[in-house]
């Protein structure tokens, strides 16, 4: 199962040439914006300013609309990783199905400093550092079809998985962003959650 802690993220998340894993991901230099995972800036991501602080991490829009959240649930009695995974999204283009991928931190350096560099194709997973894909669609490894979310008339949505995978052993932390785009290559819709830290236990 896993444990999830919550990181403030301050970085630039996109320099040019993102390497997602299903085709490059070009966009306007304007529109890379800092997405902070702060526990004071919740409430500005918020429709109503005076609605509690959400705890868990927040998406925020780099191209397009929407706001939300994704929480992670460790699962007890399995080896390894094993969570349910539940986004929930509003403000979001109605009608519409996104691709849900993430930036997991695992076996290079800094993995669990609280910075999401994978995101960012910072140092250790830049260019000039060994290929990986900056975000990868869920279930990848595992087979089976894509994890989508579909949004409703009004915008919003609710989506839970389970995610099983044992090869991620007791004890590991990484930090992970997650993404939902509408397409892999030039989305119109592409959000971003706030960096967070995950141990898996």
């Amino acid at each position: 199962m896993a444990h999830v802690h919550r990181t403030c993220q301050t970085d630039a998340l996109r320099p040019a040439g993102d390497r997602s894993n299903q085709g490059d991901d070009s966009m306007p230099r304007r529109a890379l914006m800092a997405i902070v995972g702060c526990s004071s800036l919740l409430t500005a991501c918020s429709e109503d300013s005076t609605a509690p602080a959400d705890a868990r991490p927040q998406f925020s829009a780099l191209v397009g609309r929407g706001l939300g959240a994704v929480e992670v649930v460790p699962l007890a009695g399995t080896t390894g990783f094993s969570a349910r995974i539940t986004i929930e999204l509003r403000s979001t283009s109605p009608n519409v199905t996104l691709l849900v991928q993430r930036a997991p931190e695992i076996g290079r350096a800094l993995a669990d400093d609280g910075i999401c560099q994978r995101a960012a194709q910072q140092v250790p997973w830049s260019a000039n550092d060994p290929p990986a894909p900056t975000f990868v669609s869920f279930p990848l490894p595992l087979t089976g079809p894509a994890w989508t979310v579909v949004t409703d008339a009004s915008g919003r949505a609710k989506a839970t998985w389970q995610f099983d995978l044992p090869t991620i052993a007791d004890g590991t932390r990484f930090d992970v962003m997650f993404r939902l785009v509408d397409r892999d290559s030039g989305p119109t819709i592409d959000l971003r959650s706030t960096c967070f830290t995950v141990t898996v236990q």
